[in-house]
């Protein structure tokens, strides 16, 4: 009786560790936003504990190119851009970053992030698209 015992509190074990291991963020859920006035938003987007810093700084730059071309412009840049991570549940560090957008129409300048370029790429594999 007692291996049946083992045996099923060992697979509850695995299926456990296998459900935190490629916990996805659903891109609606990990990005705020609002609009501060014509062409400049503020872009937040927070990964979970499961998600590089690189993987949600990219998500970022993601968001904002989607609504640069919403908003009818073709570039943007970043007048504030900052990573604020947090402790999110079981103590582990979720990445998170901030950015303050303006948005600019013509040929993309110094420093400027190329939205149709961005939006072309695609969805990093650890985002659920809607």
């Amino acid at each position: 009786m007692m291996p049946h015992v083992t045996t099923f509190f060992g697979a509850v074990l695995c299926l456990q560790l296998l459900s935190c291991a490629a916990a996805p963020v659903k891109y609606s859920d990990g990005y705020q936003e609002s609009k501060n006035s014509a062409g400049v938003y503020t872009v937040r987007f927070t990964g979970n504990g499961h998600t590089s810093p690189e993987a949600v700084e990219k998500a970022l730059e993601r968001r904002c190119a989607e609504l640069t071309l919403r908003e009818g412009y073709d570039w943007f840049t970043f007048y504030t851009k900052s990573r604020n991570d947090h402790v999110g549940m079981r103590q582990k560090s979720v990445p998170s970053f901030y950015g303050v957008i303006h948005m600019h129409r013509g040929p993309v300048g110094e420093d400027g992030f190329d939205a149709k370029k961005i939006v072309a790429e695609p969805m990093p594999a650890w985002i659920e698209s809607d």
